[in-house]
Formats: structure tokens, sequence, C-alpha cells
């Protein structure tokens, strides 16, 4: 499945799609366990350094994510809206 990478946190970059987990993160460093209170949902999150910055890394799992499951998002709505290009063509103040 392919993996997106958020390219900057201003929403001036926008997105990359990359082939596969592995590739995206290839070059992630101290990666460790990341848990929010608002994570509620069951994903799984990590923290970790690329390129010198710190970044946090999503795993968008069906079956760890109940609200994916109770919505029907059974095939990642996230990556197929990215992959449309629609992100993009969002105003600078929907982040």
């Amino acid at each position: 499945m392919p993996a997106v990478s958020s390219l900057d946190m201003d929403g001036a970059g926008g997105v990359e799609l990359v082939e596969s987990t592995q590739e995206l993160l290839a070059g992630v460093r101290n990666r460790e366990p990341f848990g929010t209170v608002d994570a509620l949902s069951g994903t799984v999150m990590e923290r970790g350094v690329l390129d010198g910055a710190p970044v946090v890394i999503k795993h968008i799992d069906v079956d760890r994510d109940w609200i994916m499951r109770a919505t029907g998002d059974i095939d990642c709505r996230l990556l197929r809206v990215i992959s449309a290009g629609l992100l993009e063509q969002m105003p600078a103040s929907i982040d």
C-alpha cells in the first residue's frame, strides 16, 4: 500500500506519496511509541527524527482503528483524498 508523507507543517509544501511504508520510514531515527489522550481510535503512533526534525508517525490500519471500521473506511479514505490532490486544493486556513 502507498504511504503518505506530509512535507511540512505550515501547509506550503503539500504531501508526497511513496511506494511503501518502509521507503517512507527508512531515514527516521530514534523511533519510539507516542501516546496521547486524543488518540482513542486505537491507531498506533510513534515519534522520531527525520533529517534532524522531529516527526510524528501515524500508522493507519483498519484492523486497529475502530473509527475506520465503524465508518466503513476499509480502504483508507485519507489516502484516496490525498491521491486525488484534494488537500492541495484546500485553503491554507484549513489544516
